[in-house]
């Protein structure tokens, strides 16, 4: 209780109604031991809850453990009689828990989720007991446990048991654990209470002489006095700055005076600073508003159109936006929603910039999109993005500038150069073709002089074709428009090839080639002819640079997951002031340069592109005398045993030329026939087809251009026709690179696209390629697959062996057998629109010779096949090694019986 001499001051705030109130009204002692109470209790309580808690979740879980434990004894006894479907027994082992007083009831399932056995305890309802098996594994309900657990005989499901358990175990135990936290509450709260009444006094008898003080100093007004000091704690220190505050309090009235003045001081002071920044800011003012309208001159001048978007809208424009969208004002625009005037195939990506520059403030360089006028009218266009504040909001600044006619001018020039380029290769053709006849004696020998004339010409011819090329080339990549096949390949045979197809070029100027470091296995993700080009660009520049008699090494190597292929020459290296710009298109170490060696400046430029576009890096190391190295950088896609080399097929002997230029036919026959060939010559489409239906050949020549029909057409129809469709054709034509990019994806199953001027090399492996079968028996394989990823996968897998026709549904398989035969078909059994089998008779229909079948499907079907069927593969147990070999075996066997032996283990 408080003590009746001491004073309190008076609380001009009346009294808070509710326990708040009245606990903030308490004398001191008394809230001490209220908080004490309650601190105490409040932590014995949640210790207690923590405790109920915590023995409720380890005991639930125990007992779900030891239902779990039961229900897998009970699975692992009952194996045979749910084989055996054997009722009597599933019981009597279900009897067994009768000694286990919490479970309710136990029910076993056979295979297909009838009751075979149950058991309950007595008094249980029946009623509850589940006909069906319980879909989860664990269930807890308010009054009850379950465990559905499967029964496994060699990792095949025949049947599950079910146990249910009582919570009444449980229950108890709450009511015994609730007994035990009150009685623990109780006494620790009476202890609690005890030790409060002891220990308060301690603190309240400071604190009470620190008011009576207090009360003494604000009814006399004398600061002279002091509070008793009673110990050195927290209330100690509180004593001693009540009697610093004491003294501190007499000079208060000085202090306060002193402040006043200096106050005054400052503020004279602040209002002259003020005074003079009003002044510099009018003038900042002034100049930024002469600014502005210096800017706004600019934008409204400026040939660019130039926009302002915020929050989905236009809220300025210029007036060259207003010509480039045609629209009478810039006002027009205002308020239009920006993805309105983009093209439709343009408005996503529109709309992810601009969002990338409200949200990311990130600037969006210059690039190509399309417009669309009010009109409707597309144009293209050139623009770039940036992010501003305008008008306090976040904003992006567009920029763009109509390229309409830069684009036409670019097409104009693609069609000149391409025009251009036919016409000049296909008189070339004839010129060097006859020229490369008359080198090899056709004419007869010729005089040393009349020899050197000739090679000659005939290397500037070759110069020539390599100048066209290299514009062509220059020209796609500027544009963006050379197309890229890439695969993965095997990167030694590549490496091999180009040393083999580049040796009789080194061969003229005497220098030797020599694979010094060779990496087996090595496998890199590549366009097989675009890094042929590369290698032939970095070869014959080793070998032309290299000296006479000297050698050009070539190694490939492993570098931290990349594949580095390096190319040495031994001449004079690169002159310091010439590396800088080494990859620049015309760029020559010495204008003497392209007379004394030949060539253009734009091979290593033309190489550094594909390897960019090829995720690979061109380097090189030179010293002046010493000779040069060029690295070539590639991911490392690891290592790949190379497959078996294929059988040789019997030697190509009959040819048939179908050209339509009568000059470059002749030259053809008598190339071919240098060759070992007898040849047939073809003018028309028409004259081909009939040379097919009443003679056999071993390989075609083709022209894409014919009178009656283009090359392509008859090459369709060939490979419709089941006596030609495995045909070798070779594409020459002055068109035959930029038709095979075109028609990238199709089975046409060209064996080589030869360009004009003919390159006799080229042609002649070409034939040898054809007698040799190596792809002259390329075989045409029908896959049926719903899964995109794994029909690119068995394509890719494949492609070595024969040309994959994809499809994913049985309709789009019978269009494909209605375009031509196939001789291998690989289905899938359940396909979006039917069974894969159903296919079966079309692939064997009247008319033609049943096509074998090879079935590729996650479904283990062997006995629901037709005899059709040659092999059946199941997807989770077949790597593609035996994918492929499986694939070899079915198109090398006539019947199918020994491969249905070793497919079907």
């Amino acid at each position: 209780m408080s003590d009746p001499g001491i004073l309190t001051p008076a609380d001009p705030r009346p009294p808070k109604a509710g326990w708040k109130g009245r606990f903030r009204n308490l004398p001191i002692r008394q809230k001490l031991k209220a908080v004490i109470l309650v601190t105490s209790g409040s932590a014995i309580v949640l210790a207690c809850l923590s405790f109920f808690v915590y023995d409720s979740i380890s005991f639930k879980a125990a007992t779900v453990r030891r239902l779990e434990t039961l229900g897998e004894l009970v699975a692992n006894q009952s194996t045979a009689s749910v084989s055996f479907n054997d009722s009597k027994s599933a019981t009597e082992i279900l009897g067994a828990l009768s000694a286990e007083g919490h479970i309710d009831c136990a029910v076993i399932y056979d295979q297909k989720g009838a009751l075979l056995a149950r058991y309950f305890r007595p008094g249980f309802d029946q009623a509850r007991i589940p006909r069906t098996p319980d879909p989860g594994p664990t269930r807890i309900d308010a009054d009850f446990f379950s465990v559905t657990l499967p029964i496994v005989l060699e990792r095949d499901r025949i049947g599950s048991v079910y146990l249910r358990a009582s919570l009444q175990e449980l229950l108890s135990r709450r009511r015994l654990n609730a007994g035990i936290v009150l009685g623990i509450l109780l006494a620790a709260l009476a202890a609690s209470f005890l030790l409060a009444g002891r220990l308060e006094g301690a603190l309240t008898r400071p604190i009470l002489t620190l008011v009576t003080a207090a009360n003494a100093v604000s009814r006399d007004k004398n600061y002279s006095l002091r509070a008793e000091k009673m110990a050195d704690d927290e209330l100690g220190l509180l004593t001693d700055g009540f009697n610093e505050m004491l003294g501190q309090i007499q000079a208060r009235d000085l202090a306060l005076r002193r402040g006043q003045e200096e106050l005054e001081r400052r503020v004279e002071d602040r209002t002259r600073e003020l005074t003079a920044e009003i002044v510099e800011r009018r003038k900042v003012q002034e100049s930024l508003a002469e600014r502005e309208e210096q800017y706004r001159d600019l934008v409204e001048l400026s040939p660019d159109a130039i926009l302002i978007h915020v929050g989905g809208t236009l809220v300025f424009a210029n007036g060259a936006a207003a010509k480039l969208f045609g629209v009478p004002a810039s006002g027009d625009l205002l308020n239009a929603d920006l993805l309105a005037l983009v093209h439709p195939e343009w408005r996503e990506l529109v709309r992810g910039q601009v969002r990338k520059v409200l949200d990311d403030r990130q600037e969006i360089p210059l690039h190509e999109i399309k417009i669309q006028r009010p009109d409707g009218k597309a144009i293209d266009v050139e623009a770039a993005a940036s992010p501003l504040r305008y008008g306090g909001k976040p904003a992006a600044q567009l920029v763009m500038r109509d390229i309409t006619k830069r684009k036409e001018l670019d097409r104009l020039k693609s069609e000149f150069i391409s025009t251009v380029s036919h016409e000049l290769r296909t008189p070339l053709t004839s010129i060097r073709g006859s020229l490369g006849l008359v080198i090899g004696g056709v004419a007869g020998p010729l005089s040393p002089m009349a020899k050197n004339l000739i090679e000659m010409a005939n290397n500037n011819s070759q110069r020539l074709v390599g100048l066209i090329n290299d514009i062509l080339d220059i020209e796609k990549i500027a544009a963006g428009k050379m197309d890229f096949r890439m695969k993965e390949l095997d990167l030694m045979p590549l490496v091999a090839q180009s040393l083999e197809a580049n040796r009789s070029y080194a061969d003229q100027l005497g220098v030797r080639f020599l694979l010094k470091e060779p990496a087996p296995g090595a496998r890199a993700l590549l366009d097989q002819d675009r890094f042929l080009q590369i290698m032939a660009n970095l070869l014959s520049n080793a070998a032309k640079f290299s000296p006479k008699g000297g050698t050009v090494e070539v190694s490939v190597l492993r570098r931290g997951g990349r594949l580095r292929i390096s190319i040495a020459d031994h001449g004079p290296g690169i002159p310091e002031e010439f590396k800088g710009r080494i990859f620049q298109k015309f760029a020559q170490a010495d204008s003497s340069d392209t007379r004394q060696k030949g060539g253009t400046g734009l091979g290593l430029s033309i190489t550094r592109a594909l390897l960019e576009r090829m995720n690979g890096v061109i380097s090189f190391d030179s010293r002046s005398g010493e000779g040069t190295t060029f690295h070539v950088d590639l991911p490392d896609l690891g290592t790949q045993v190379p497959a078996p080399p294929p059988l040789p097929a019997p030697r190509t002997r009959r040819v048939l030329i179908v050209e339509d230029d009568a000059d470059v036919a002749q030259l053809l026959r008598l190339m071919i026939q240098q060759l070992g060939y007898s040849t047939d010559l073809a003018y028309t489409s028409s004259q081909a087809r009939l040379f097919l239906s009443e003679n056999t050949y071993d390989a075609m020549t083709l022209d894409l251009m014919l009178p009656d029909e283009s090359g392509i057409m008859l090459l369709q129809r060939v490979r419709k026709d089941p006596a030609t469709h495995r045909l070798p054709v070779i594409v020459i034509s002055a068109k035959a690179r930029q038709t095979r990019e075109q028609l990238e994806g199709t089975a046409l199953s060209v064996l080589d696209w030869i360009d004009k001027p003919i390159d006799e090399a080229q042609l002649s492996a070409a034939l040898r390629e054809a007698a040799s079968g190596r792809r002259s028996g390329r075989s045409r394989i029908l896959h049926v697959e719903d899964e995109a990823d794994l029909r690119q996968l068995v394509a890719l897998n494949l492609s070595p062996v024969a040309d994959v026709v994809s499809v994913g549904s049985l309709q789009e398989a019978r269009d494909e057998l209605q375009k031509g035969p196939f001789d291998l078909a690989i289905l899938d059994l359940v396909l979006p629109d039917g069974w894969g089998m159903e296919l079966a008779p079309d692939l064997g229909r009247a008319g033609r010779k049943p096509v074998p079948i090879v079935v590729f499907s996650a479904l283990d079907s062997r006995q629901r096949i037709r005899e059709q069927v040659v092999a059946t593969l199941i997807k989770s147990k077949v790597s593609h090694e035996e994918l492929l070999e499986t694939i070899r075996q079915a198109l090398e066997l006539k019947g199918g019986t020994e491969l249905r032996k070793v497919a079907g283990r």
